[in-house]
């Protein structure tokens, strides 16, 4: 049996022999069928057709193009929650995990994901799938939270094991957050939260009346308010009692966590009046470095050169909640 001509695309499973239509499997039947083009008739349909098809197709596709601004492109027109959303949030969380979680960690995520992260780089011990079969976190630091964990899991992901969000990329049924296990509960990870950012408003505010620390005042605001990560006040209160610090500024947040929890990267300047800049920076630097230090940095950066030069101190994620409890600054 020979198939009608479609009024659009042709039928996938369908193709052309002599003017006739045949769907697949059926081309010697339809081969040898008088085609239907051949009488006047015939003719005069198939133009008819083709003009309103062609019509159609032109009232279809104007308002597309007049209404789309100027220069956008295919990618943006894509929903929030479509492939191309979720493949993006994907990618950045990713991308995230490689650079800014400590590789010592176990990290658990969907089998797409963790996939995805182990191709990065990321190694694959300190990776837990997580599938329906086997659906517990237990023992893992950092949950990434893609759309097929959150049905998974469903309440219990932010009742039971991972209440704070450490960052979050996308939004709605493409977002992917990032979140810090409650290795106790919930309740007693969001009590410690608390505490902690109490302790680090303390820290701070000693650190910055310190005479051996020269702070700007948004790195004074950042201290008072208990921004700065536990690690990185005790490490710059370390320093302090050896060497004179001009603290610049403190990392941005990561995007879309949680307001309680600390940046973890800061910015220092040589000291002005400093009389030779190049030993100064290797000395700080081999102080960062030694093992005499009570928490090693897990990057340290020099930019620029000379009096003018900075240096970038920072620390992985997650932030360890309670160390100023143990060790209070200098």
């Amino acid at each position: 049996m020979c198939c009608p001509l479609p009024l659009g695309l042709p039928h996938p499973a369908a193709r052309w022999s002599g003017g006739t239509c045949c769907r697949a499997g059926q081309h010697e039947q339809c081969r040898h069928q008088r085609p239907w083009l051949t009488t006047r008739t015939g003719a005069l349909a198939l133009t008819a057709i083709l003009t309103v098809a062609g019509l159609l197709m032109v009232v279809r596709t104007r308002p597309a193009v007049a209404t789309r601004p100027p220069g956008e492109t295919a990618s943006r027109a894509v929903s929030p929650g479509g492939i191309g959303s979720s493949g993006a949030a994907r990618a950045a969380a990713a991308a995230w995990v490689r650079q800014q979680v400590s590789r010592s960690v176990t990290v658990s995520c969907d089998p797409a994901m963790c996939l995805a992260l182990r191709a990065g780089g990321f190694p694959g011990s300190s990776l837990l799938p997580l599938t329906p079969a086997a659906a517990d976190p237990l023992g893992s630091t950092v949950i990434v939270a893609t759309a097929a964990l959150r049905n998974q899991l469903g309440p219990r992901l932010a009742s039971v094991y991972a209440p704070v969000v450490i960052a979050s990329f996308g939004s709605g049924t493409a977002r992917v957050d990032i979140r810090a296990y409650a290795p106790d509960s919930a309740a007693s990870y969001r009590a410690a939260l608390t505490a902690d950012l109490a302790e680090r408003r303390t820290a701070g505010r000693r650190l910055a009346a310190s005479a051996d620390v020269a702070v700007t005042g948004a790195a004074r605001r950042d201290l008072a308010a208990g921004h700065v990560d536990a690690r990185l006040l005790i490490t710059l209160a370390a320093l302090a009692t050896r060497h004179h610090l001009s603290i610049l500024a403190f990392g941005d947040a990561d995007p879309g966590g949680d307001a309680r929890l600390p940046v973890r990267s800061a910015e220092l300047a040589i000291p002005g009046g400093t009389p030779d800049p190049g030993t100064y920076l290797r000395s700080v630097l081999a102080a960062l470095r030694a093992p005499r230090l009570p928490l090693l940095a897990a990057r340290t950066r020099v930019t620029r050169a000379g009096a003018a030069a900075l240096l970038q101190i920072g620390f992985l994620a997650p932030t360890p909640l309670g160390l100023l409890r143990m060790r209070a600054p200098a």
